[in-house]
């Protein structure tokens, strides 16, 4: 049976200290503090255990989160008491969440599984009941993967080396979700992906990361995303149609969580409204077309793993529609006049 990388580290792991008041090498252990009680000016055993925590988190997050972990049982149960669960902390959302911490980080740096953790949903919801759903970082569910070694490089350098990392993280293109729901489930949209990457930015403690969107219906060319084994989502076209699209912007440079580059994608946009014979569809300035979201024409379905159909030209979408409704266009000749005329044949 596999071993987790979580408990090999516990194991050889020595606690020889407990948490106490933050100055020097030295901590009192949790039984000293007890016995001094007396001494610390009326404070509670409780009271000083927060106080040294939330003076030793000042000295990096490392350094905490490795004393933090060393704590008692006991000591962990007063710390969570009196200060609540440190959402930044990946111990203590496990601990919130009635995960054991071994299972929460094996999922989470586990890059060959792409399966959600189980429970997840319910998980989920105990975080937007005590969290609300919008406005909260759960910034100890970035995995430490994504986070390894980044200590001696300047922010450039991190930002490449957590964009680089992310291209090998699991993840499948599928719906939309929050970075929560992304870490949780390994799934989500475009929207997901940037937030989990920004998640991850602000771990690292890297500064000026702009988030950037465009909110309208777009066609983008074929090209691999992250999460998806297709190149495109069109079928008939090949391309990438998509109503939104979400990057980041750090010193200048790009970086397309998506389509995995440090450029945006060749996109048209602003497309024209057209129909023919009773079906609507769009028209791109590129030439291609797209049928209305939701449109399936008889004869035409669309394959799985695509949610449109297409052609790259207009002619071609006319004569799609035809044959799909033949007895609607008995007599009619398509030709160059019925392509331009938008008041008769495109109606």
């Amino acid at each position: 049976m596999r071993t987790s990388s979580v408990k090999q580290k516990k194991r050889s792991r020595a606690v020889a200290h407990q948490v106490g008041n933050g100055q020097g090498m030295g901590y009192p252990a949790v039984q000293r503090m007890k016995e001094d009680n007396n001494n610390q000016g009326g404070k509670s055993f409780g009271k000083r255990l927060y106080d040294g925590l939330f003076e030793l988190k000042k000295w990096g997050g490392r350094e905490y989160r490795r004393k933090k972990r060393e704590l008692s049982v006991s000591g962990y149960k007063t710390y969570i008491k009196y200060l609540g669960p440190d959402v930044n902390d990946i111990e203590d959302l496990a601990n919130f969440l009635g995960i054991s911490y071994e299972a929460l980080y094996d999922h989470l740096n586990d890059l060959e599984n792409f399966d959600e953790i189980p429970n997840s949903g319910q998980h989920l919801q105990k975080l937007v009941e005590a969290y609300g759903s919008t406005g909260k970082s759960f910034l100890g569910l970035v995995p430490d993967y994504l986070l390894a070694n980044l200590e001696y490089m300047n922010d450039a350098e991190k930002m490449d080396t957590i964009f680089a990392r992310f291209h090998n993280y699991p993840f499948t293109y599928s719906g939309s979700g929050t970075a929560t729901q992304g870490f949780l489930r390994k799934k989500g949209d475009c929207g997901t992906l940037v937030d989990m990457f920004m998640y991850a930015v602000e771990a690292a403690g890297i500064k000026g990361v702009k988030l950037m969107s465009r909110r309208e219906i777009m066609l983008c060319a074929p090209g691999h995303i992250h999460g998806r084994g297709t190149t495109g989502n069109v079928h008939g076209s090949g391309d990438w149609c998509f109503e939104d699209h979400y990057w980041c912007v750090h010193q200048g440079k790009i970086y397309d969580v998506l389509f995995m580059q440090n450029e945006l994608q060749p996109t048209v946009f602003n497309p024209e409204q057209k129909q023919h014979g009773g079906v609507s569809y769009l028209l791109f300035g590129n030439g291609h077309c797209v049928l209305a979201p939701g449109t399936i024409l008889p004869g035409n379905p669309i394959p799985e793993g695509c949610l449109f159909s297409g052609t790259t030209t207009e002619e071609a979408m006319i004569g799609m529609i035809e044959e799909a409704f033949p007895g609607r266009f008995q007599g009619q000749q398509l030709n160059q006049s019925n392509l331009q005329d938008n008041g008769n044949s495109n109606t």
